[in-house]
């Protein structure tokens, strides 16, 4: 499982892709988690 940050940026985006379709478990850290795309293998967590 890989925990990963700025998810919501371009570059963030870019790479939570790449790790979902590699089928690899993460999680998303965001500050505002609506904001965060949904990917099958991850799980969406709000920073504080």
């Amino acid at each position: 499982m890989i925990g990963m940050t700025g998810v919501t940026g371009e570059l963030g985006s870019y790479v939570a892709n790449l790790v979902d379709k590699k089928g690899i478990a993460s999680v998303h850290l965001a500050r505002s988690p609506e904001r965060a795309k949904l990917y099958a293998s991850a799980e969406i967590r709000k920073m504080v």
